[in-house]
């Protein structure tokens, strides 16, 4: 290519010089001596113009040897030697004159071909020109990839309208960009825009001024590229830390609230402790106490039961334990809470249930469970004065029970956040008698569990609510023909009781002799086997976290004894989650009893 182009150029200098020979030849009857080297000079001129350095000194050197043999008389005096130096000199200057531009014009040439395999290569930027009245006078492929134009229909075309949103247009964006590079020299262009198909995306960039050596302003420079990922990831980022936020808040809001609803009845417990040591012999003031420790015991079981349940919903640890139940039966414990709860707070309770059975395929723990939560609720946040109806039917295939109340109400907007893990609404001080905003999440979550639904209802703030839960109804069982099952008389049995905790095992042991067994008891795990060595019991009641030997390895040397086949192992622990259970069988145990114990179901497994 270079060995064409050079051939070119020397053939160019080759004419140029035989012209310049004619012309002067021609013009020898006219100027005779005069001007020898006039046509050689314009032929250097052409060919320095439209050629390289090589050819325009090969036409200046030919031009003086043509000029000086063929149009110069011999010999030649002192002035004609000027007019051939003067030839040369001011040859030589046009040609440097025009190779310094040539050179100019090739680096030029050069960098914009440069600058144009640039443009074409990147396709990850938009990398275009535009003039004063914001119209595209270049294209690269980033432009076809980021924007969806081909060239033809991108150049010489105000696509602004169609690039630019709506909403920017309305707000006169495109001109202000423009007019900001124009005034400060750039513009940054971060926002979303729009690609040819109308689709959206997020652009960042830049738009620059071009300037003249004057300063004036030629047109514009546009860099765009797709940051749409980046945005979406910068959006879910903010949005997660913005979770988290929430989240430690609502952490926060929870260890404060579990301290005060902890603290609730560790108060009256103590003041129980305390009547019970100055009552003395007083039969009714130790009466009441006791029933007060039992009522404010219940309810620390009633809040770790709750947030266990709730753990292991999350975690899908929860079974229910389905049968075929009477819907009456499950309510009435919940009846019983209503009645109890109303008259402690001066409230009225109606309740409204079927004459004939409604019969679920329940857990009927977890059923009577959710009701007793709904109607704890309604007493709570119901007013001295106020109603608390519950009633049940059976309507379209499904079991329907409603807890309504004319308590503080629910703001409509609030009807699904109060069924979030740990939402509570804003206290009126009327009304409120604390909680962690975890009942009606936990209930919810039971109630779907049986295939059913748990609403709220509300017409706002002071005008009551209703809570109602939907589960399927089921067939009828068949009656059972078999007689009355005799209960057998309680057997005296003996027992180890065994805890590290000196006050727990007395006092446990203390209500297993009252009830008529007889009871040993042990503080680590080897003292455990000794008592066991000793006194041959039939049943243990054994801790898990126990010093020196822990529960599990206990209960493992127990049941590869000689008596270790009729034995019976009783887990006591304070851990109550399904691998804890699964962890004791495992280990030997026949039972697993959680902390603090339910004494009445604790005797009725001893027996």
């Amino acid at each position: 290519m270079r060995r064409k182009v050079a051939r070119r150029h020397y053939t160019i200098a080759l004419v140029a010089l035989g012209i310049a020979t004619l012309a002067r030849w021609a013009a020898g009857p006219v100027v005779g001596e005069y001007l020898p080297f006039a046509a050689y000079f314009l032929a250097v001129v052409v060919v320095a113009w439209t050629t390289s350095l090589g050819p325009a000194v090969l036409t200046l050197v030919a031009g003086a040897v043509l000029g000086e043999t063929f149009f110069r008389p011999a010999p030649a005096s002192s002035d004609e030697v000027g007019v051939l130096a003067r030839f040369l000199l001011l040859g030589g200057a046009a040609v440097a004159a025009f190779e310094t531009l040539n050179f100019a014009h090739r680096r030029a040439d050069e960098y914009q071909a440069l600058l144009t395999t640039l443009m074409d290569q990147i396709h990850d930027y938009a990398i275009f020109l535009v003039d004063l009245e914001g119209r595209p006078v270049t294209w690269n492929q980033g432009v076809k990839r980021v924007l969806g134009y081909d060239q033809d229909e991108f150049i010489g075309r105000d696509v602004r309208g169609e690039i630019f949103t709506p909403e920017d247009i309305a707000l006169g964006v495109p001109d202000t960009e423009l007019a900001v590079a124009a005034r400060a020299g750039r513009a940054m262009n971060d926002r979303w825009m729009r690609r040819k198909d109308g689709t959206r995306f997020f652009a960042t960039g830049v738009t620059v001024a071009r300037r003249d050596e004057l300063g004036r302003t030629l047109g514009y420079a546009k860099i765009m590229r797709d940051q749409t990922e980046d945005k979406h990831l910068e959006e879910e980022l903010r949005e997660t830390a913005q979770r988290l936020a929430r989240a430690n808040e609502q952490q926060s809001h929870f260890l404060a609230m579990l301290s005060h609803e902890l603290r609730n009845p560790l108060a009256p417990i103590r003041n129980g402790v305390e009547i019970l040591k100055l009552s003395g012999r007083s039969a009714a003031e130790g009466s009441r106490a006791l029933d007060m420790i039992s009522r404010q015991v219940s309810q620390l079981v009633r809040l770790i039961d709750d947030l266990l349940d709730v753990n292991r919903i999350r975690g899908g640890k929860v079974h229910l334990r389905k049968s075929r139940v009477d819907l009456r039966e499950c309510l009435a414990e919940a009846i019983d809470i209503a009645h109890s709860q109303a008259a402690a707070n001066g409230q009225r309770v109606s309740i409204d249930l079927p004459a004939t059975a409604v019969w679920v395929e329940a857990d009927p723990t977890r059923l009577t469970q959710v009701v007793s939560n709904l109607v704890h609720n309604a007493c709570k946040f119901t007013p001295r004065g106020g109603s608390i109806h519950l009633s049940a039917r059976a309507t379209g295939g499904s079991a329907e029970i409603r807890v309504r109340d004319t308590g503080r109400g629910i703001p409509r907007d609030r009807l699904e956040h109060i069924f979030g893990l740990f939402e509570q609404l804003e206290g009126d001080p009327g009304t409120v008698q604390g909680g962690l905003g975890i009942g009606l999440s936990l209930s919810r979550s039971l109630v779907e569990m049986h295939g059913g639904s748990l609403e709220a209802h509300s017409d706002g703030p002071g005008k009551g609510s209703e809570f109602v839960v939907r589960i399927p109804l089921s067939e009828a069982p068949a009656e059972s023909t078999g007689g009355e099952r005799v209960q057998p008389a309680a057997a005296r049995h003996k027992v180890l009781v065994v805890d590290d905790n000196l006050d727990a095992a007395e006092s446990l042991a203390t209500v297993v002799r009252l009830s008529g067994h007889d009871v040993v008891c042990a503080h680590d795990g080897e003292e455990a086997l000794e008592k066991a060595a000793q006194h041959d019991p039939d049943i243990v009641l054994l801790d898990i976290g126990l010093p020196k030997l822990d529960g599990y390895q206990v209960a493992r040397r127990l049941r590869a004894g000689a008596n270790g086949r009729g034995l019976k192992l009783i887990a006591i622990t304070g851990w109550g989650q399904e691998e804890d259970v699964a962890k004791a069988r495992q280990a030997g145990f026949d039972r697993h009893v959680t902390k603090p114990i339910d004494y009445p179901a604790l005797l009725e497994i001893l027996g």
